[in-house]
């Protein structure tokens, strides 16, 4: 009983860690350019994963099981006991993040579904928000944490220029309208940077 105890304690630490190690960096891996909403979403899962493995690790026959370890003095007892601590330390840092990001997310949206010609004065609010986020969110203030979502938010300011600036309608248009245009994206974007 001891060896099918321990058995499932180290499969059940083994995929609590892979959950724990999960980054949200992992969304530029082939050559992917993942937005400010994928962020978002990425620490919303991950909070609603924690709270569920949280839950389970909360649940009276998993106590039992670590009360069952640490009665026959199994060397699991300590690495359950630690992956219980990480658990717990994941949950309070997903959740603080969630909050804080939570704002952004609508901003974001905004953005992505207006013009960006028309952008340009939400990007002075969301730059806001964003060091809102950092000057608050205890776990969140990290300059790690803050290089991917500068990243994420390039690669949308990107994206949304790449959209206006349509080949087909630039070209189809009058050339003072779209020297205009792209007038105005240059200058957001230099504004952004």
């Amino acid at each position: 009983m001891k060896n099918s105890l321990e058995g499932i304690i180290i499969k059940w630490a083994c995929q609590i860690n892979d959950v724990l190690k999960e980054d949200s960096s992992q969304a530029f891996k082939d050559g992917r350019h993942p937005t400010p909403v994928e962020e978002i979403s990425f620490w919303e899962s991950r909070q609603k994963n924690l709270r569920n493995i949280y839950a389970q690790l909360t649940e009276p026959k998993a106590r039992q099981i670590g009360v069952i370890l640490e009665g026959i003095d199994s060397v699991y007892s300590s690495s359950f006991k630690k992956t219980f601590k990480h658990v717990v330390q994941a949950v309070h840092e997903a959740d603080d993040i969630s909050l804080y990001l939570k704002p952004l997310r609508k901003t974001f949206e905004t953005f992505e579904s207006t013009d960006f010609t028309d952008s340009a004065d939400m990007i002075s609010p969301m730059l806001h928000l964003v060091c809102l986020v950092w000057a608050n969110s205890c776990y969140y203030g990290i300059n790690s944490r803050l290089v991917i979502l500068f990243k994420m938010i390039s690669n949308m300011m990107i994206a949304e220029a790449s959209k206006s600036l349509d080949p087909g309608s630039l070209f189809q248009g009058e050339v003072d309208e779209s020297l205009i245009k792209i007038s105005q994206i240059i200058d957001s974007l230099e504004f952004y940077k």
